[in-house]
């Protein structure tokens, strides 16, 4: 029970120490506009706002996320359950960070085709 514990808490501690710095210290909102001065390159640019904060935010959980796989598998100790635990949180972790990353692509492939040369990957 104190294990279980002691993983939720490092876990959030973990969270906490990785997120709340990147919220804290943005220096631009993820919304571009105020009021009556929104439009359609409003809209794309918050699209593309909310997709670069997520991938921001899915880097450090997937290396947390890793090393918490690596744990598993370094402290298996030979026991196969722990093992094939351990493969399967990292896949699951790399499957899903590919599909984040997908989704990136996708997201910047489409604002590059809908504004063209105004708009910078950068």
């Amino acid at each position: 029970m104190k294990s279980l514990i002691f993983k939720k808490s490092f876990f959030l501690a973990s969270i906490l120490f990785f997120v709340f710095p990147l919220l804290v210290f943005s220096q631009e909102g993820i919304v571009p506009c105020d009021g009556l001065d929104c439009n359609f390159g409003s809209l794309l640019e918050l699209g593309d706002s909310i997709v670069n904060f997520l991938v921001v935010i899915s880097i450090p959980l997937a290396v947390i996320a890793f090393v918490y796989a690596g744990f598993l598998y370094l402290t298996a100790g030979g026991s196969e359950n722990q093992i094939k635990k351990a493969h399967l949180v990292f896949w699951k972790v790399l499957w899903g960070f590919i599909i984040i990353l997908s989704a990136w692509l996708i997201v910047h492939t489409i604002l590059g085709a809908l504004v063209k040369e105004s708009y910078s990957y950068l």
